[in-house]
């Protein structure tokens, strides 16, 4: 993955973008492209908005590495917006598009993590 498109990515965070589409992200050795990344009205470094992951799935079923992956996802997001999301979401086939939706845990950039994790509402 170029950094070039980290960069378009981390932008378009910057500016506000309501939906990011094949958000390219990038932290240490980690990369990844997340589906989708839409803006919520939580405030951030960025301004009043910030981001979670929505991963679309074509299997029926959630698998663990399904959570890894949007986990992951999360956390780079979370490195440029300097604000752990909330949420990650899932939206597999039989949903109607629904996403399900996943607690990420209780995660401060500074102190890491002091929740259990993530969790399925």
């Amino acid at each position: 993955m170029s950094q070039a498109a980290v960069e378009v990515t981390a932008e378009a965070m910057r500016s506000g973008a309501k939906i990011i589409v094949q958000a390219a992200l990038a932290g240490g050795i980690w990369t990844g492209r997340a589906d989708v990344l839409r803006r919520v009205d939580i405030p951030n470094d960025l301004g009043d908005w910030s981001y979670e992951v929505i991963d679309t799935k074509l299997a029926r079923e959630t698998k663990c590495g399904a959570i890894l992956q949007l986990s992951l996802h999360s956390d780079l997001v979370g490195a440029i917006q300097v604000r752990q999301p909330e949420f990650m979401y899932v939206v597999a086939p039989w949903t109607g598009f629904e996403p399900q939706a996943y607690r990420t845990g209780d995660y401060s950039p500074t102190t890491g993590w002091s929740g259990a994790g993530w969790s399925r509402l």
